[in-house]
C-alpha cells in the first residue's frame, strides 16, 4: 500500500477480481491465492456426494480469518451460483489457529485451508448435457501487519458423468480438520456470576487427549476474553473448561458453541498456537444454565450527556433473562427505544407515509370511534411490522449473516419492487384507477366493509418500510443492544420502536379535539389526494437514485422501463372491449420478457468511484490505522444511499464549506464507509461500535489511540462536530 499525505491517500487498498478480469477457477495476488475445487467421487449425478469448495493459500506470514475473527477481523464469506435445482449445504469451516498481531487474539488461517460445502442434487442431470458451469462469490482480508480486503468471481466448468478426484486430498485433509459435533447429552455449561466465567463440562472426548492441554475457539464474538487464559482439567474422562467472559459484551446467548483441539507441543519460536497434526477437533454446543453477570459500564464516549445516557442503558442494559436487578436499565432502554421511534417521524424518510395517514385523519376527524379505530390499526401495522423485520434479521444474523437494521434495502430487487409499489400508489391517488378494479368480483365489496382497517394497517406497514433504514437518537443505541440480546429481550424493544414511531397517529386519534380545526369531509379531500401523489412519485424518484448507486446506469434504465411498462399496464384498465384485452396482454408480456431477459442487470454492482470524489476517501479498517499513526484524527461517515437521515446530513454539513474549512484547520482526514449493498466489512466495523444502523459518525483521535472512538448523534451539527474534534484530545 502507498500513502501519501493527508487529502491524496492511495485508495488501492482493496482488490475485486471481477472487475479486473473475466472470471477463472483461479486468482492470484501476492497476500492470497483462491482457486474454486470440487470433489464427485461417483460423478455429478443425483444422490450422490458432491462437494464443492473455496481453498486459500496464503503467502508467508498472511493469514485470513475463521467464522469468529476474534479481537479484530473479518470473517471469510462464501456465496455460490449453482446450477438449477443443485443445494449447498452449510460451510464446514476447519479449526483454525490461534494468531496474535499487535498483542490481539485472531482466530484464522495461514498456509492452506479449504472451506467446503456439500451439493444436493435435487434434479437428475439433463440429457445430452456433458458439462456444467458453477460460480462462487468470495471475500476475505488477508493481514499481517496490514491489511488487504479482496473479493471476486471464480467459475468452474465441470464434467457431467465421470468421477472428479483431482483434488480428493484436499477435500479429505478438510474433513479431518472440520470438527465434529459431539451429542448435547455429554455436555453442560454454566454461568457463575461471582467469577464472571462459563463452566462447560464435555465427555465422550478421546481417551487420547485425557491429560492433555486443548485450544479453544468460540464460535460466537465478543463474549469470551479471548485474551485471557481458559481455564482446564480433567477429571477422568471429563474435560472441565472455565471461559472467561467479556467484561463489556454486547450479547448473553443462549446457547454456546466452541470447537476445542488437541494442542500442539508449545515451542518459543512458534508465535502461532498450532493444534496438534493428525487429531480431528470436536465441536461442544449445548444450551446455557444460569444467569448472566452484568456487563462493566462503559466510559463516556459522548459528547451529549443525554446521548451519553442512552448509550450506557444501550451497552449495560437487560443482559440476563430475568428482569430482576435490572429494572432501571430496562425500563431507561424501553424509554429510549420509545423516545426513538417518536423520533423517526421527524426523518424525512418518513414524510411521504405520513401523508397518506393525513388523509385517513381528516377522513375521519369528525368520527371519535373510525378515528381511535383507524389509530390503533396503524399502531398495529407499525408494530407487526416491526416485529417482522427484526424477526427476519435476527435468524439471518443466527444464521451467520453479517447484516443490520435497514438490509432490506441493500438487496437491489426489493428497492425496484418498492418502486414499483410507491408507483402505483401515486397512480391511484392521482384517481387514474381504483384497486376495487383490480381485486376478483368476490372480494370487490372488502374495501367498503373493511376500507378502514386495510388502508391503516397498511400504512402502518409502509411506515416502518420506509423508516427503518433511518436512524434518529437512540434509535442506533437501542438497534445495537437488540441485535446483542435473546430474541425475546430483543423483540420487546423493537416493538417499542414501533409503538413510538406509531404513538403521534395514536395519540391524535385519541384526541379528536386536535383535529376539530380541519374542515367536514368535501370535495377539498380530493385536491389533497391528489396532491399526496407527489411524495409517492418523489420516494419512487429517491428509490430510483439508489438503484443507481447499488447496480449503475443499466439498473436504472431496467428499472425505469418496468415502471413504464407497469404504468401501461394500468393504464388499459381505462379502455374497453379487446383494446383493453390486447393492451394487458401486450404489457403483461412485455414486462415479463423485460424482467427474465435484463432483471439480472439489477444486481449487477455499480462502480464506487462517487466515494472518492471530494475530500472524502474509501474507508477501510488499515486505512484509519495507518491514518492515525501517522497523526492525523479522523472521521468516518458510515453511510448508505437509502439513508435518507444520511443524506440530509451530507447536504445540511458534510457537503457545507463550513464544514470542509473546520477538517482543514483540524487535518482531519475524512473517510466514507459504504453499506449501500451488504459489505461484511462494514457491518463488522459497525457491530464493534456496538452500532446496527446507518448513519453512524465515529471520530478518532491519534492521542486516543487506545480509547474507543467517539460516537456522534444521528442528527449533525457543525457545532457538534467542533466540540467531538476538541473532546477527543
Amino acid at each position: 500500500m502507498a500513502w501519501a499525505q493527508p487529502g491524496g491517500f492511495s485508495a488501492d487498498t482493496s482488490l475485486t477480481f471481477s472487475a479486473m478480469a473475466a472470471p477463472s477457477q483461479e486468482m492470484r495476488t501476492d497476500e492470497v491465492t483462491a482457486r474454486l475445487l470440487a470433489w464427485a467421487p461417483q460423478g455429478i449425478a443425483k444422490g450422490k456426494p458432491l462437494w464443492l469448495g473455496l481453498h486459500l493459500r496464503h503467502a508467508p506470514g498472511w493469514h485470513t480469518y475463521w467464522k469468529n475473527p476474534g479481537q479484530t477481523g473479518a470473517p471469510t464469506t462464501v456465496q455460490w451460483q449453482l446450477p438449477q435445482g443443485w443445494v449447498a449445504g452449510e460451510t464446514g469451516w476447519p479449526v483454525p489457529v490461534k494468531i496474535p498481531v499487535a498483542g490481539l487474539i485472531n482466530y484464522g488461517y495461514d498456509g492452506d485451508v479449504l472451506l467446503a460445502a456439500p451439493v444436493q442434487l435435487q434434479v437428475p442431470a439433463t440429457p445430452g448435457v456433458t458439462t456444467v458451469w458453477v460460480r462462487l462469490q468470495a471475500s476475505w482480508l488477508a493481514c499481517k501487519v496490514e491489511c488487504v480486503p479482496q473479493q471476486g468471481e471464480m467459475r468452474l466448468n465441470l464434467p457431467v458423468g465421470p468421477p472428479i478426484v483431482g483434488d480428493a486430498r484436499v477435500f479429505a485433509a478438510n474433513r479431518m480438520q472440520v470438527p465434529v459435533t459431539l451429542p448435547k447429552n455429554q455436555l453442560s455449561a454454566t454461568v457463575q456470576t461471582d467469577s464472571a466465567g462459563l463452566l462447560l463440562k464435555a465427555a465422550g472426548l478421546p481417551a487420547a487427549w485425557r491429560g492433555r492441554p486443548v485450544t479453544v475457539y468460540p464460535e460466537t464474538p465478543g463474549v469470551f476474553a479471548s485474551e485471557k487464559t481458559i481455564g482446564q482439567r480433567w477429571e477422568g474422562p471429563i474435560l472441565h473448561l472455565k471461559m472467561p467472559l467479556d467484561a463489556q459484551r454486547v450479547q448473553n446467548p443462549e446457547t454456546v458453541a466452541l470447537a476445542v483441539a488437541l494442542q500442539e507441543v508449545a515451542s518459543a519460536s512458534q508465535p502461532v498456537a498450532r493444534n496438534a497434526p493428525g487429531e480431528k477437533p470436536y465441536r461442544l454446543a449445548t444450551n446455557v444454565q444460569g444467569q448472566w453477570p452484568a456487563p462493566e459500564l462503559l466510559a463516556d464516549i459522548s459528547p451529549n450527556p443525554v446521548q451519553a445516557q442512552a448509550a450506557s442503558a444501550a451497552t449495560t442494559g437487560p443482559m440476563q433473562s430475568a428482569a430482576e436487578g435490572l429494572a432501571i436499565n430496562w425500563w431507561l432502554i424501553i424509554a429510549g427505544a420509545l423516545s426513538g421511534g417518536v423520533l423517526l417521524n421527524l426523518m424525512p424518510c418518513v414524510f411521504p407515509v405520513l401523508g397518506i395517514k393525513v388523509l385517513g385523519l381528516a377522513r375521519h376527524a369528525h368520527h371519535p370511534r373510525e378515528l381511535r379505530l383507524s389509530g390503533m390499526l396503524y399502531s398495529a401495522g407499525c408494530i407487526t411490522s416491526f416485529l417482522l423485520l427484526a424477526a427476519g434479521l435476527l435468524v439471518l444474523r443466527a444464521g451467520g449473516e453479517q447484516l443490520g437494521w435497514g438490509f432490506q434495502l441493500q438487496n437491489p430487487y426489493v428497492v425496484a419492487a418498492l418502486a414499483g409499489l410507491f408507483a402505483v400508489l401515486g397512480l391511484n391517488l392521482l384517481g387514474l384507477f381504483d384497486v376495487g378494479q383490480w381485486l376478483p368480483a368476490a372480494w370487490q365489496t372488502l374495501p367498503g366493509r373493511h376500507g378502514l382497517a386495510i388502508e391503516a394497517f397498511f400504512a402502518g406497514v409502509l411506515a416502518v418500510l420506509v423508516s427503518s433504514p433511518c436512524s434518529a437518537p437512540f434509535v442506533g443505541a437501542a438497534l445495537g443492544l437488540a441485535l446483542g440480546l435473546p430474541a425475546l429481550q430483543a423483540l420487546a424493544i423493537f416493538a417499542c420502536l414501533g409503538l413510538g414511531l406509531a404513538f403521534p397517529v395514536l395519540a391524535a386519534s385519541f384526541h379528536p379535539r386536535a383535529l376539530a380545526w380541519l374542515p367536514r369531509p368535501g370535495p377539498w379531500m380530493q385536491t389533497l389526494r391528489r396532491w399526496m401523489a407527489l411524495p409517492m412519485f418523489a420516494t419512487v424518484a429517491w428509490l430510483v437514485w439508489i438503484l443507481g448507486q447499488q447496480s449503475g446506469t443499466m439498473g436504472v434504465a431496467v428499472l425505469l422501463g418496468l415502471l413504464c411498462l407497469l404504468v401501461g399496464l394500468i393504464g388499459t384498465r381505462r379502455l374497453r372491449g379487446m383494446r383493453r384485452r390486447f393492451g394487458m396482454a401486450f404489457f403483461s408480456l412485455a414486462l415479463l420478457g423485460l424482467g427474465v431477459t435484463y432483471g439480472r442487470q439489477l444486481a449487477e454492482s455499480a462502480s464506487q468511484e462517487a466515494l472518492t470524489k471530494g475530500s472524502w476517501l474509501p474507508w477501510s479498517p488499515q486505512q484509519v490505522q495507518a491514518t492515525l499513526q501517522a497523526g492525523y484524527p479522523v472521521l468516518v461517515d458510515y453511510t448508505a444511499a437509502w439513508c435518507m437521515t444520511c443524506q440530509f446530513n451530507k447536504k445540511t454539513v458534510l457537503e457545507q464549506q463550513a464544514f470542509l474549512h473546520l477538517a482543514r484547520k483540524h487535518r482531519l482526514v475524512l473517510l466514507r464507509a459504504d453499506w449501500t449493498r451488504n459489505d461484511p466489512f462494514v457491518t463488522a466495523s459497525l457491530r464493534s461500535l456496538r452500532r446496527s444502523a446507518v448513519p453512524t459518525y465515529a471520530v478518532y483521535h491519534p492521542d486516543a489511540i487506545d480509547r474507543e472512538p467517539l460516537i456522534l448523534t444521528e442528527l449533525l451539527t457543525l457545532e457538534k462536530i467542533r466540540l467531538a474534534l476538541e473532546n477527543t484530545r
